[in-house]
């Protein structure tokens, strides 16, 4: 086999190292348009947390509410966009797995605490979250699952705790009510 000349050797590697590079060039802007954006979405996450700590501080309970809703939204975000494209960066997909996460204990906690702290918030909104009762009463064909100021009327009484508790908030005075969904 003969070999090619220098000149043509050298525009061969030429070619093959443009080529590399421009795949290379690819995916760090793509894979980085992924990290950036994630990163941003983040930092709104923390500031909303931050924000909802004043908010707490001076008992104003909507505001926090607003606050958990909008967290809400943006870890929507940052899942949609985790697991649509997230691939392409495996440790930034892990690290931001384990960030939204940790965000949705947090906006479980913070809910948790509207709902002892102000009932009110949840009046005519869908609730879902994971409950264990204190004590369970029946009264009128009703079975009421009871913790604190929280009421979960439900048609049968569960094997297990916590359950999944889905339904629309009902205020009574300082008592949160949840009807919970028949079972399909």
């Amino acid at each position: 086999m003969k070999k090619l000349p220098l000149k043509n050797r050298l525009k061969k590697f030429a070619r093959k190292f443009k080529s590399f590079t421009t795949i290379l060039l690819l995916y760090i802007s793509i894979a980085g348009l992924f990290t950036f954006t994630a990163f941003i979405l983040e930092e709104a996450q923390q500031q909303i947390i931050w924000g909802t700590w004043p908010a707490r501080d001076a008992k104003n309970w909507a505001l926090v509410y607003d606050g958990c809703q909008i967290l809400r939204s943006i870890n929507r975000s940052l899942k949609i966009l985790n697991w649509s494209i997230g691939y392409i960066q495996p440790l930034a997909l892990l690290s931001y797995h384990s960030y939204w996460k940790s965000t949705d204990y947090y906006i479980r906690s913070l809910e948790s605490l509207i709902m002892h702290q102000s009932p009110k918030c949840f009046a005519g909104k869908n609730i879902e979250l994971l409950f264990t009762p204190e004590k369970i009463l029946q009264e009128d064909n009703q079975i009421k699952l009871i913790s604190y100021n929280i009421i979960v009327i439900i048609d049968y009484v569960p094997e297990k705790f916590p359950i999944k508790v889905k339904g629309m908030g009902e205020v009574k005075g300082k008592i949160l009510i949840i009807r919970m969904e028949k079972k399909s």
